[in-house]
C-alpha cells in the first residue's frame, strides 16, 4: 500500500514539472531550486534582468576573445 502511495505521487509529482514552466539556471555552479524559480516566477523583471546581464557578459565575453587580426582587417575594410 505505501508503495502505491509513493508511486502515485511520484506520478503526480511527473506530471506537475511537466506543466510547470522551468527558469534556467544563470550561475551554473548551483542547481536550481524551488526557492529560486519562485523568486523568479514573484518577480518577472529579476529574471528579464538577470537574463540581459548574462547576455551581456557571454557578448563581452566573445568580443574579448576575439584575435586583434581580425579587428584589424574590419577595420580596414571599412576605411575606418
Amino acid at each position: 500500500m505505501e508503495e502505491a502511495i509513493q508511486i502515485t505521487l511520484q506520478e503526480e509529482y511527473s506530471h506537475r514539472q511537466a506543466r510547470t514552466p522551468k527558469p534556467q539556471c544563470i550561475d551554473r555552479r548551483s542547481a536550481v531550486r524551488p526557492s529560486r524559480t519562485q523568486l523568479f516566477r514573484i518577480h518577472e523583471n529579476a529574471m528579464e534582468e538577470a537574463i540581459q546581464i548574462t547576455l551581456q557578459e557571454e557578448y563581452n565575453h566573445r568580443q574579448a576573445r576575439t584575435p586583434t587580426s581580425v579587428w584589424q582587417g574590419h577595420n580596414a575594410s571599412s576605411g575606418a
